[in-house]
This record gives structure tokens, sequence and C-alpha cells, in this order.
């Protein structure tokens, strides 16, 4: 911690969290200072505190310094992180997006790893199946798809809102987009999760992210004989067709651009899910708001999406010495963006930690800022609109079972929550409910 940063008072919100909904690791207050004495985004208490700890950042010293990893500066304010995702000249995302480092096989991600204008060259390629109008077409088949998985468990009372809902729904709308056989869904969804659930501490979440890219290199190069769809309609399929100037897109452009849709598709939307649901089981009245007016939930869901924050941030580097507000950065350091700590700045968002479905456009930075906007951001909302409305509507009095709740024993690239244990009053299926 730079020693121009005052030591203010310890920030205590275990009250706080507790009136919120949050969940707490401990019956003793959270001491924010002293975790940031060595701040660490992948440890547990992290995740559980994250609030905590980026107020009591930004009231002391809002651009700090962690020695963890090397070391990084963490910036707070909303302002400062917004500035820096768009100067892709200043920081850029070459060196590396995530602190530690993948390894060398897996750090190709496009476009989100390289910078404009070579960036802008992948983006354009991918950008078609990520339109409003084109996910407009795909909406009939996403009901269809989550109320199938409502039906295999609404006579029972009971089910798991992640395993059972979220899980299968993200992970196959993106085998569905990419032309990726649905039947593999799990084999290929689960070890990516684990990657990007699990805390750094824990090697064996990136060791079984390799699994999956084996998968998908198998895969490609079965479809460059046998395309599974039309390339006017799946990713792969489309991504093989293409030329330019005579030439194909290499292995590694491929394996590139899909791997970072299966890393953003599979589990942030999950996460996003999951914490929402728990929050609306412990605010009953929030939940009933969007029973009695569902033409809320879009905004709800872009709220959820503000105070959730399921990625934890993503690292440029200075290419040059520079400063961010008066605190000097030298050429070759890392910076954090923490997208949690912009969408809880009290200066971008009144009330930040509350959860407000009336706040109008929400300029959140969930999906980033700038060159890198996340892609996925139309399709995140569609699939939380899409399950919202359904959960709401056919299991309206469900409750989250909290002793069941598991969360990942570390802290990866996403707030993710494994298990989300739900009851409810048993219903019918749609075939019996409509007889």
């Amino acid at each position: 911690m730079p020693a121009d940063c005052h030591s203010g008072q310890s920030v205590h919100y275990m009250l706080k969290m507790q009136k919120r909904g949050m969940e707490v690791s401990s019956a003793r207050p959270f001491d924010a200072q002293a975790f940031n004495a060595n701040f660490n985004h992948h440890a547990a208490e992290f995740g559980a505190h994250r609030e905590a700890i980026f107020d009591d950042l930004r009231a002391r010293c809002p651009v700090s310094r962690t020695d963890a990893w090397d070391g990084f500066h963490i910036l707070t304010r909303y302002e400062d992180i917004a500035a820096v995702a768009k100067d892709d000249v200043t920081f850029s995302s070459e060196p590396g997006i995530t602190v530690p480092g993948l390894p060398a096989d897996q750090m190709l991600r496009l476009p989100i790893s390289i910078d404009p204008p070579r960036a802008f060259f992948y983006r354009n390629i991918l950008a078609r199946f990520f339109t409003v109008r084109w996910l407009k077409t795909l909406e009939p088949w996403m009901r269809d798809l989550v109320d199938d998985m409502v039906d295999g468990f609404i006579e029972t009372g009971k089910a798991d809102l992640q395993t059972q809902l979220g899980h299968p729904l993200t992970a196959k709308f993106i085998m569905h987009i990419t032309g990726l056989p649905m039947e593999r869904w799990y084999e290929l969804s689960e070890p990516v999760i684990a990657a990007v659930g699990h805390g750094k501490d824990d090697p064996s979440g990136i060791l079984r992210r390799g699994e999956a890219s084996r998968i998908l290199a198998a895969e490609i190069e079965r479809q460059k004989t046998d395309p599974s769809g039309a390339p006017d309609e799946k990713v792969i399929p489309y991504l093989l067709s293409l030329e330019f100037e005579g030439k194909k897109l290499t292995d590694a452009e491929l394996m590139g651009m899909v791997e970072l849709l299966l890393d953003g598709g599979f589990d942030t939307t999950l996460a996003a899910m999951g914490n929402s649901f728990i929050y609306l089981s412990k605010n009953p009245d929030k939940r009933q708001q969007l029973i009695d007016d569902p033409e809320l939930i879009p905004s709800a869901v872009d709220e959820f999406l503000r105070w959730v924050t399921p990625q934890q941030g993503l690292f440029r580097t200075a290419m040059v010495d520079t400063e961010i507000s008066g605190v000097k950065i030298a050429k070759g350091d890392k910076v954090y963006l923490a997208w949690p700590a912009a969408n809880h700045d009290p200066e971008a968002f009144p009330d930040p930690h509350e959860v407000r479905f009336d706040r109008g456009p929400i300029r959140h930075l969930t999906f980033g800022v700038g060159s890198h906007l996340c892609l996925g951001i139309n399709v995140a909302k569609l699939e939380m609109r899409v399950a919202f409305e359904t959960v709401l509507k056919r299991l309206p009095d469900f409750k989250v079972d909290e002793s069941g709740v598991v969360r990942p024993p570390g802290l990866g690239i996403v707030y993710g929550v494994e298990h989300v244990p739900i009851t409810f009053t048993p219903g019918r299926k749609r075939a019996a409910a409509a007889a």
C-alpha cells in the first residue's frame, strides 16, 4: 500500500451485508483494512466481502498497490477504471489480462487478448452472432429449452437452480450457436467453469481447462471436413468458411476465438443468475415486485448484472510511464480494472450496494467498456431475462436453502456459485397444465 494512503478506520460490514442478503463467512466483523494490507483478489474472503474491501480502498487509497502475485495496482473508482479500459495506447491487453497469467498454450483469446486495430478484425468476424436482431430469432428456442428444464423438476417441489437450470442453459446455448455437439455440453463446459471459478492457488482448475481445449481442437478438426451446420447459422462452420486474401484462418485463430466464447459464455451469466436468485429468495419483497410487474424484469436484469458483477475484473499493462489520479504508474506495471469496484462506486451509482429496479439506463462496467466491450452482453441479458421470467412465473414461491449453497473453495476470474438448492410448491408440466 502506498505510504501516502491514510490509514482511516477499519471498515466493518457484517451487519449491513446481512441486511442486504449478502453472505458472510465469519461470526466476527470483517476487517477490510487488514485484508487490504496484502490485497489478494483470489482469496476466498475476497468474494464474500468485495463491497467492504473496495469501499475501504476507495475511501483511503483509490489507486493502491499490492505485492501479491508479483505486484499490481488496484483501481477502485468508476472514472479511473473506465478511462484506463478505453485507453488502448497507454494500457495494453497483450502482455496478459489475468494475474497470474495463463499457461502459454491458453493465453490467446481473440479479440480480448490483443489490442486494436488487430482486435477489431476478430471482433467484426464474431459480431454477427451477437446482435439483438440475431438473438431475437433464437429466443423461442431458448424459452423452450428453459421450460423443458423446469418441466424436469417442477413436480418434485425441489431443484438446484445452478445444476438443473443455469448451467445447462448457458452451456447448451453456446453449444447451439457454435455448432459444437449438444450431447457434449457438460463434458466441455464443466472444465471451463472449474478453471474460471476456482482460485489460482488451486492448479486443478487450470489443468482441467486443458481438457476442454483438447475436446475443442478435435471438434474443429473434425468440422473441417464435416461441418455441423450451415456457415450462416453456426460460428465454427462460419469461421471455417472464411478466407482473407486467399487464406483461411489459422488453427490458433480459430481456437482463440471459440475459446473466448466458451470462457465468457459458460460461467459468467451462470454466476450472475445464481447470485441473483439467492438475493430474490432473501428479499421476497423484491421478488414480488417482479412478479407483480414483469415489465420490470429487463431493468432488474441490468441492475443485478451491476450489483453482482460476476467477473472480478481484468488487467492491463502500462506501455509507458504514466499517472492515474496522481499516482505514478511505471512502464510494465500491471493495473487491475476491478469491475465490481466501479459498479459499486457511489460517485457513479447512488446507494450502490442497494438493489434498485428504478435506476433507469445503467452505465455499469460488468461487460467492460471501450474496444473490448464484451460481445456477449446481449446474450447474458437474454438468458437472464428468460430464466427470470420462467422461474418467477412457474416457481413463484421458491426459497433457497442457504445451508446448501456451495461456492468454489477459492476465487478465480468469476464470482460463481456451484449449487443453489431451492424448494417450492410443486407444479405441473406444461402439457399437463395446458390440459
